[in-house]
């Protein structure tokens, strides 16, 4: 059970998302909450399964589930893995890890797009002349629409922000035809009308860090870039009109303060 690997690339989880596909023999179906024995390597893991999407998981039946893991585990996104039943310790399905990190998922399908893009994408890893970027791309689709999901700060969370390769990052964004980014950040705010668990669609932002690399556009090439209006308007709609849709207390306008210690963040 032990894991030998650089320093902070991985860290322990009680949660996983997965693919789970019960053996034709199986004795009997899986319901929600079942305790399984978890195997991953040389490990056992007690586990609960949490089935998204139906009430029961029948022998010869596949579907994305989440397991709550009972004890601490070190995984990494696309592991194996396979599971017996509690008792008799019989061996009755087995599977891949999808995500390590995940949040806490509702008895609903809402969470399955996701674990489908998870399953059937691939993974890309790209070189830059800006260097490399802080993490493989997840390439797939989500309703027929090709996306690729970048972790900023690596898997782990290595990176500081003021030690995210932001020109890399975007480098090979374009080098997989990426038309449009959406970039989500946790902020405060300095005004008391926002509220926490608020969305801000910002219109502007404000950029007082120092040290990072902030344009492309040196060692002996020059070019002049608007800054007058640095949000795509299309994807604020979008936004906008998501957020109407699941109740959120969304603000569609706001500057963007970043600095380089955590003293501003969002008015």
């Amino acid at each position: 059970g032990y894991v030998l690997c650089e320093p902070n690339l991985l860290k322990p989880t009680y949660m996983l998302d997965a693919f789970l596909t019960l053996t034709p023999k199986a004795p009997k179906a899986i319901k929600y909450r079942t305790r399984v024995r978890l195997h991953h390597g040389t490990s056992e893991i007690m586990a609960r399964v949490i089935l998204l999407d139906r009430e029961e998981l029948l022998p010869g039946e596949s579907a994305y589930v989440q397991f709550r893991l009972e004890s601490p585990a070190v995984m990494m996104a696309r592991d194996r893995y396979i599971i017996r039943s509690y008792s008799p310790i019989i061996t009755i399905g087995g599977g891949e890890i999808l995500y390590t990190h995940p949040k806490k998922h509702r008895r609903s399908s809402l969470s399955i797009p996701r674990m489908e893009t998870l399953k059937n994408g691939r993974y890309i890893e790209i070189q830059t002349p800006f260097g490399t970027p802080s993490e493989k791309f997840l390439v797939g689709e989500i309703d027929g629409r090709s996306v690729a999901f970048l972790s900023r700060h690596g898997l782990g969370h290595r990176f500081s922000p003021s030690n995210v390769n932001y020109r890399a990052n975007l480098y090979a964004m374009k080098l997989l035809n990426i038309g449009r980014i959406i970039s989500v950040n946790a902020v405060g705010s300095l005004k008391e009308e926002i509220e926490p668990t608020s969305l801000v669609i910002p219109d502007q932002f404000i950029d007082f860090t120092r040290s990072r690399n902030s344009t492309y556009f040196d060692d002996g090439l020059v070019a002049h870039v608007s800054m007058a209006d640095p949000v795509c308007p299309v994807l604020s709609k979008a936004a906008l009109e998501a957020s109407d849709v699941v109740g959120l207390d969304t603000h569609p306008a706001g500057t963007y303060l970043n600095t380089a210690r955590l003293r501003f963040q969002l008015i």
